[in-house]
Order: structure tokens, then C-alpha cells, then sequence
């Protein structure tokens, strides 16, 4: 349904693929963050963290950008952290 909308990223720790991140804008113009997913091996040390700045920095430099909004489930209670 969402084809087209949202772009996917690899998440890497040095040379190794340790995550998946998605951005995706709406027909309102707004930018979406969501869809992140980092291997359990490498959580709780700040990849993730990493990862959000990393896309919320490309994000913002974008000429087209002028509202980005990050997405997580309630229940989900490290993503409601990071």
C-alpha cells in the first residue's frame, strides 16, 4: 500500500550490516522515520541512536524537508526512549 512512499537504508556498523532503517515522505510534505530494526547483538550501544541522528541530519539538509516526524509503536518502550 506504501509503495513508492517508503525508502530503505542498511544500518552499518563499521563494515558489517547490523540494521535496517526506512524514511518516507507523506503527500502533506511531511518526513516519516520508522521501520527501524537493529541486530540484537548490537542494541543497547547506541547504534540505533546513531542511526536516527545519521538519517535525521540527511533529512533535514533536504530542500523538500520541512517537517519530520518519527514513528514507534506505544508498547515498543526503547524506541519511546531513543
Amino acid at each position: 500500500m506504501r509503495e513508492g512512499v517508503w525508502n530503505s537504508f542498511a544500518v552499518y556498523a563499521d563494515d558489517t550490516v547490523v540494521g535496517h532503517v526506512m524514511w518516507g515522505r507523506d503527500e502533506d510534505g511531511s518526513h516519516w522515520i520508522g521501520g527501524t530494526l537493529i541486530d540484537g547483538a548490537e542494541q543497547g550501544k547506541g547504534v540505533g541512536r546513531a542511526a536516527a541522528r545519521t538519517l535525521m541530519g540527511w533529512l533535514a539538509d533536504r530542500d523538500d524537508c520541512r517537517v519530520l516526524r518519527l514513528s514507534y509503536h506505544p508498547d515498543n518502550a526503547a524506541a519511546g526512549h531513543l
